[in-house]
C-alpha cells in the first residue's frame, strides 16, 4: 500500500481560479465557468475570501516555481499584489491562510522551516509574527470578526486557539487526545464558538487501528469531542462549516481499508455530533467550501484527477445532489463568499481563474 501524500506534497502546485454567479436556476444541476485571473503561476497552498468576495488572499512557497509569500487582491481577483510577509524560500513554507469577514484581519501559518503564525490587521499591508510556538502548522481558520482563531498541526502537536486576534495562543487539544495527531484542516463558525477538525492518522501506538476522526468543539475549542458515525479508516483531509456552525462537512482523501480507494464526503447537521454520508462520488477529495447558510458546497480533488476522473463537484442542497464541472482539473483550496455565489480556488499547476458569468448546466 502506498503511503498517502503529505500536506507538504499535495498542498501546492496551484493556480488560483475564481467563480461568480455559477449556480444555474435549474435545480439541482448547475455548472461553473472558470476564467483565469492575473495571479502569477506559483506553488499555491491556500486561499481565503472576505464575505462579499472582493478581498482575497492566497499563500504560496517555491517548489516548482520561484514565487514565495502571500498575495492579496482587493477587486475579486482582477489584480494581485505581493504583500510584505516573509518570503525567504529557505525558511518559509506557507501552508494556509484565513480571513475575517471584512477581509481586514488575516492570519497565515507556516509548516516546517520557521513554523510560525503571522497576522495582519490591515488587509495584508503589514504582517506580525505572533507568540505562537514554533510548530508544523498545516491549517488555520478565523471567526467573522477575526478575533477567534484556530490553527492545527501535523505530527502530533495539537490544535491551538487564540481569542484575541492572534496575540496569545493556547494548545487546547494535546495532540494525542482520542488518538488524533495528524490534523489536516480546521473550520470555525462565524462567532467562533463552534469548530471542526479533520484528522487522518490510521496507526498510532496505544490506540485502536484506524482511529481517524472528525473532531468538533461547541465551546470555542475549550474541549473537543469525536463525531459519531465517522469511519475511522478514512484519511479525513478537509472540513468546512456554515456560519452558525450547525452544518459541517468533512471530505476524505482516501480510505485505508484494504488497498487505498478514494474517499467519501460526510455531513453533519447538528454541529458535528452525528455524521452521515452524502451522495457524492468517491474521490481523492482535498478541499471543501460551505456557504454561510450551509446549502451550497464545493469540493475538489487534490491531485487534479490523476487517481480519479472526478475533479470538482458542487451542491446547492447541502450535499443531497451534486453536479460536476468538466472544465477544471481539481483544487487544493477553495473559498466562498458568504452567499456561495463567488468561489475562489487554487488549482494544481495551472493559473488563477475566475468567472462572473453563469452558464446553463449541460
Amino acid at each position: 500500500m502506498n503511503s498517502p501524500p503529505t500536506a507538504r506534497d499535495t498542498k501546492h502546485l496551484l493556480p488560483i481560479l475564481a467563480l461568480c454567479g455559477f449556480f444555474d436556476a435549474t435545480y439541482p444541476l448547475f455548472a461553473h465557468n472558470w476564467v483565469q485571473t492575473s495571479a502569477p503561476i506559483a506553488d499555491w497552498n491556500g486561499v481565503a475570501s472576505s464575505a462579499d468576495g472582493t478581498r482575497l488572499v492566497a499563500v504560496c512557497y517555491p517548489l516548482f516555481f520561484a514565487l514565495d509569500g502571500i498575495y492579496v487582491s482587493t477587486n475579486a481577483g482582477a489584480t494581485w499584489n505581493m504583500t510584505s510577509a516573509p518570503s525567504d524560500p529557505n525558511t518559509n513554507l506557507w501552508t494556509a491562510v484565513a480571513s475575517s469577514a471584512d477581509g481586514v484581519k488575516l492570519v497565515a501559518v507556516m509548516g516546517g522551516g520557521d513554523g510560525a503564525i503571522y497576522t495582519s490587521a490591515n488587509s495584508g499591508l503589514t504582517w506580525h509574527k505572533t507568540s505562537a510556538p514554533i510548530d508544523d502548522y498545516d491549517c488555520v481558520a478565523s471567526s467573522a470578526d477575526g478575533t477567534k482563531l484556530v490553527a492545527a498541526c501535523n505530527y502530533g502537536n495539537g490544535i491551538y486557539i487564540s481569542s484575541d486576534s492572534g496575540a496569545n495562543w493556547v494548545n487546547t487539544y494535546n495532540g494525542r487526545q482520542f488518538g488524533g495527531q495528524f490534523w489536516r484542516f480546521v473550520a470555525i463558525s462565524a462567532d467562533g464558538s463552534k469548530m471542526v477538525a479533520a484528522e487522518g492518522e490510521k496507526d498510532l501506538p496505544g490506540y485502536p487501528p484506524y482511529s481517524c476522526m472528525l473532531a468538533y468543539s461547541t465551546n470555542s475549542g475549550v474541549s473537543w469531542l469525536v463525531g459519531n458515525n465517522v469511519p475511522g479508516d478514512e484519511l479525513w483531509w478537509a472540513v468546512a462549516c456554515s456560519a452558525n456552525g450547525t452544518v459541517m462537512v468533512g471530505a476524505a482523501l482516501h480510505s485505508y481499508a484494504s488497498s487505498p480507494i478514494p474517499g467519501p464526503i460526510y455531513i453533519s447537521v447538528d454541529s458535528g455530533t452525528n455524521w452521515t454520508p452524502t451522495s457524492s462520488p468517491l474521490a481523492t477529495w482535498g478541499c471543501v467550501a460551505c456557504s454561510a447558510d450551509g446549502t451550497k458546497l464545493t469540493v475538489g480533488v487534490i491531485d487534479g484527477g490523476i487517481t480519479s476522473p472526478v475533479r470538482v463537484y458542487s451542491s446547492i442542497d447541502s450535499g443531497a445532489h451534486w453536479a460536476q464541472d468538466t472544465n477544471i482539473f481539481g483544487a487544493n483550496s477553495i473559498a466562498y463568499s458568504a452567499d456561495g455565489v463567488f468561489t475562489i480556488l487554487v488549482l494544481n499547476r495551472q493559473s488563477v481563474k475566475e468567472s462572473f458569468n453563469p452558464r446553463p448546466a449541460a
